[in-house]
């Protein structure tokens, strides 16, 4: 039974870095930053970077690090209008 928990772990783990990694692209590919930095990041903060700090540090992805570094150069200007002007 425990093989079976860790398998699926890994399996997991796998799953939500392949994820990301296809946000990650989605974002850095897409023309509409307006729309990624009102639609998409709003609702990615939660589940996306509150699972990351709810998480022990050795199981943290660096994979959102990485998307949340894209979506900052891609969407700077929009965020700092939506995040910090208004």
């Amino acid at each position: 039974m425990k093989h079976v928990v860790n398998l699926f772990c890994q399996i997991d783990r796998s799953v939500k870095k392949e994820t990301l990694k296809l946000i990650e692209t989605f974002v850095d590919k897409s023309e509409d930053q307006e729309l990624i930095a009102k639609e998409f990041v709003p609702a990615m903060m939660d589940p996306i970077l509150g699972d990351y700090a709810r998480n022990v540090p050795d199981a943290r992805e660096s994979e959102v690090l990485s998307l949340f570094a894209t979506i900052i150069n891609k969407s700077a200007s929009v965020l700092f209008i939506q995040y910090f002007l208004m």
